[in-house]
């Protein structure tokens, strides 16, 4: 089997990574950098609620419902940087360590359509 067919299934070819997405529904063609996929995680407190304000502000695809503490998200292309969801019992008590830079043309218009789904 080839690297290419590797990753197309959801397995990683340099590590036992194991994915939340179903590659058998959408070809996947994940962000690589050099020793293997880029994906970027962002800790929440609700999978569900998070999943929809996500999809809604990227326009990505929520992965199928695992049933565990991960939820994926994905462009509609397959193409690109997978968003990953993961569930933490702790409440945010600190600064964010990470954030999205989403550079637009229309600001004002992006604040608004990001508050109608749910930003604070």
């Amino acid at each position: 089997m080839t690297p290419g067919n590797d990753r197309q299934r959801g397995k990683s070819t340099r590590s036992s990574v194991v994915m939340c997405w179903d590659y058998r529904v959408m070809r996947r063609m994940p962000q690589l950098y050099r020793n293997g996929e880029l994906v970027v995680v962002i800790d929440c407190p609700d999978l569900a609620r998070s999943a929809r304000f996500w999809s809604g502000v990227l326009g990505f695809t929520a992965g199928r419902v695992t049933g565990g503490p991960y939820r994926s998200l994905v462009p509609e292309s397959g193409e690109g940087i997978e968003v990953l969801l993961q569930q933490v019992r702790e409440g945010k008590c600190r600064k964010n360590r990470l954030h999205l830079d989403l550079r637009t043309a229309d600001l004002e218009t992006e604040v608004r359509r990001f508050l109608g789904l749910g930003a604070t």
